[in-house]
Formats: C-alpha cells, sequence, structure tokens
C-alpha cells in the first residue's frame, strides 16, 4: 500500500517509472489511469504486489553488490528535478557520483529472463530502457546502469549510454501528457 504523502509527490509531476506508462509500454496502467491518478481522480487499488513488495525488499542488497562488483560509492539522492521543467522528475534508486551515472535496480521474474540481453551488454526491456533515459534527462548523467536479478539467482548488469535523440522524444511526450494533467482535459 503506497502513503497519502507517496500519492501527493505522484501528483507533482512525472517520474521515471511513469513514462513506460506514458508511452504506452506497461501492461500493468494505462496512460489514462495515470492521467485520473495525477488529477486525483483515481478509484484504482494501490495495493502493493508481491513483485513490487519483494523488488522494494531487495533493493539496497542489489544496489550493495552493484557497488561491490564495480568498486563505486552508489549513493540513493532524494527525489530530484529537472532543471528546466520542474514537472519532471527522478526518484533513483541510485546515483554513482565517479561515472556521472544513474543506477536503476530491477528484480525480474524468471519468464521474463528472454527479455534481457546477456550480461554487460546494453539490451534491456524497452520500458526499463525509457526509464533510465528520462533519469538521465532529469540528473544529467552521462549513462545508466541497469542492474537485474533475474529469477532470484541470475544478477546481470546493463549500461545505457545517453541518446539525445530518445530524450528529445520522451521529454515531448512527458510534456504532452502533463498539458492535459495541467489543464484536466483528455
Amino acid at each position: 500500500m503506497i502513503t497519502e504523502a507517496q500519492r501527493e509527490e505522484r501528483k507533482l509531476g512525472i517520474g521515471g517509472s511513469d513514462m513506460p506508462i506514458i508511452l504506452g509500454l506497461s501492461n500493468y496502467k494505462t496512460p489514462y489511469q495515470l492521467y485520473l491518478e495525477k488529477i486525483g481522480e483515481s478509484v484504482g487499488d494501490d495495493a502493493q504486489t508481491p513483485y513490487q513488495y519483494w523488488g522494494q525488499q531487495l533493493e539496497s542488497v542489489i544496489r550493495d553488490e552493484f557497488a561491490k562488483r564495480n568498486n563505486v560509492i552508489v549513493e540513493t539522492p532524494d527525489t530530484s528535478i529537472h532543471p528546466f521543467h520542474d514537472y519532471l522528475r527522478g526518484n533513483v534508486d541510485g546515483f554513482i557520483p565517479a561515472w556521472n551515472a544513474v543506477l536503476e535496480v530491477k528484480c525480474s521474474a524468471g519468464f521474463m529472463a528472454h527479455e534481457w540481453g546477456e550480461d554487460g551488454s546494453d539490451v534491456i526491456p524497452m520500458q526499463y530502457l525509457v526509464q533510465v533515459a528520462h533519469y538521465c534527462a532529469v540528473l544529467n548523467a552521462d549513462f545508466a546502469y541497469i542492474a537485474v536479478l533475474i529469477g532470484g539467482n541470475d544478477y546481470r548488469e546493463f549500461k545505457y549510454t545517453r541518446n539525445f535523440e530518445l530524450e528529445s522524444k520522451i521529454m515531448d511526450a512527458a510534456k504532452t501528457f502533463w498539458e492535459c494533467v495541467t489543464t484536466k482535459t483528455h
């Protein structure tokens, strides 16, 4: 279950996990459902799924494993806000100052393993690609690393290098969506 504070934070802007929804890449929520949530008219169930619960529980373990394997310090910053578009937000799982890079942590079910590339590649599911591209734009980070635990025992790391063309398309979609939210039109 999300808290009232988390619910209010969601209304303040567009976070990285909102981007796959806005772009129609989510299997869990439609853009219209997200719109209703942002304007405070959501009637959906905010109950946490077991996948979400265990993902939250394992996040720090996976983040620590990434730091250990790569011999880096990973910070856990508060919500970041884009310097020019205050509706663009980033609640990153970690930030690596030495590399000016975002760290996104994922837990993935074993049956989803085929969507992930080989360890060390840049082949990640599209919904996570747009999420980390959003974070790089918000934080002006050069890279994003994705550390994923698949099926509870298959640890892999991936790297996203900024793609400004992709980010531009994401930012355009976010702007259009946010205009609908602020004017309460759809």
